[in-house]
């Protein structure tokens, strides 16, 4: 800054706005549209109570409004991207159902793809 420039003119600084910490994981997950016909493998690089960082693969883009599957807890997250900046992203996620609990029949194939990528 030179001497010249008032603080009052610069924009603020804004720091992490999340309400709750995240922590900082490994984790494989799984990202599939709404309808279940495409999936995106990711790896989860943090996550907090209402968001994760995931990496997608090169050049992969992903819906807008989606379901994050989270493969060693066997939950999943209905979830929309808040940024991209590949190869990573930021997910926001909105409803949360354990996969061995799912009752909703419009969402099974989520479950049985759980159980088929638990297997390998």
């Amino acid at each position: 800054m030179t001497g010249s420039e008032n603080p009052e003119d610069l924009p603020p600084v804004v720091g992490d706005q999340r309400q709750n910490g995240r922590r900082r994981v490994l984790l494989g997950g799984v990202i599939i549209n709404r309808t279940g016909s495409q999936t995106w493998d990711c790896t989860v690089k943090d996550m907090s109570e209402h968001g994760v960082k995931i990496r997608l693969g090169e050049g992969q883009v992903i819906p807008s409004h989606c379901i994050f599957l989270n493969l060693r807890d066997g939950i999943g997250h209905m979830a929309t991207v808040q940024w991209m900046h590949p190869p990573f992203a930021g997910l926001k996620l909105l409803d949360s159902f354990r996969l061995d609990e799912l009752a909703d029949p419009a969402l099974q194939f989520v479950r049985r793809l759980w159980v088929e990528r638990r297997r390998r």
